[in-house]
């Protein structure tokens, strides 16, 4: 007999980082599944929204600045972003915003073309499992344990495996295939 898990998914929500804060607006859906993730079935959204948009649910900050987006697993969010000097991974509750932890990555910043500044991360951190995967826009790629944020390995797609960064810098998402990363 499978076993029914009752969780609850963030759907079609309005996600704006600007100036480090974090707006989450939408509705939650109640999802069902069964073990190990098959045959997701989602209620029905509205066709439209609410004139003047949907509800804001909450509103957090202290994610930092960038061009991160969120990724949702589990009751929680995370995302990357620039602040104090340092690029972070962050973690927070899908549940009101509060931060979780915070584990620094990275320096500030991001290679680019002189005469634009565009600083930040441009990757969204991927989960698997019980780990956190991040790849900063030098080619740092860190593995985290999703738990507490503390580091498992470190790898460099330039100094450990000969990659040449982009002119804007590495932009892409971690892609976790079992035990292999791209």
């Amino acid at each position: 007999m499978k076993q029914m898990i009752r969780t609850m998914e963030l759907v079609s929500m309005c996600v704006a980082l600007t100036t480090g804060k974090l707006r989450l607006g939408g509705r939650l859906a109640a999802v069902e599944r069964t073990q190990p993730g098959r045959q997701i079935r989602r209620h029905r959204l509205a066709a439209e929204w609410p004139e003047g948009g949907p509800k804001l649910a909450w509103q957090a900050s202290g994610f930092g600045a960038g061009y991160s987006t969120i990724s949702v697993a589990r009751d929680r969010l995370y995302t990357m972003g620039d602040k104090g000097g340092a690029g972070w991974v962050t973690a927070a509750s899908a549940d009101g915003g509060k931060i979780l932890w915070s584990t620094k990555v990275s320096a500030e910043g991001a290679p680019g073309v002189p005469g634009y500044d565009f600083p930040g991360p441009r990757s969204t951190p991927t989960v698997d499992g019980d780990l956190v995967f991040s790849l900063d826009a030098w080619g740092g790629l860190v593995c985290l344990n999703a738990a507490d944020g503390k580091e498992q390995w470190r790898r460099s797609l330039v100094k450990d495996l000969g990659g040449e960064p982009p002119t804007w810098g590495y932009s892409e998402s971690p892609l976790v295939d079992g035990s292999k990363w791209w």
